[in-house]
């Protein structure tokens, strides 16, 4: 017998009845639609084993991806906090996004995901 076992918010799940039980916490039974949308963040292989998780959702650029810079948070593979530091220590968000060749897009979401204040709007 197979089981479906999930895996999120430092827990282990597993579907029996349409339900979901966390096996981690004496099958207590988990919220569905909470579960779901934090596990549709994970991106798997076609054997379902995860592979990378966007933390802000797959719309977001920023994810975290054991294969790249040790699984730290990082934008098309600049680490945010390399570039959040950058811009706390007084650099443009213009002169991240030529130096690591990113869109002002991608460089404020690198410093919105670090929580630094100040970040000018970027059209």
């Amino acid at each position: 017998m197979l089981l479906d076992l999930k895996a999120g918010l430092r827990e282990i799940f597993i579907e029996e009845g349409g339900n979901l039980l966390a096996l981690s916490r004496g099958s207590q039974l988990a919220l569905r639609e909470i579960l779901q949308e934090y596990l549709a963040r994970v991106e798997r292989d076609p054997k379902g084993l995860p592979l990378r998780f966007h933390p802000r959702g797959k719309a977001h650029r920023v994810l975290l991806d054991p294969r790249v810079a040790f699984g730290k948070p990082v934008v098309r593979g600049v680490r945010t906090q390399v570039i959040a530091s950058r811009f706390e220590a007084g650099e443009s968000p213009e002169s991240l996004a030529e130096d690591y060749g990113l869109s002002l897009q991608e460089v404020r979401e690198a410093i919105l995901f670090e929580n630094l204040e100040g970040l000018p709007q970027v059209a």
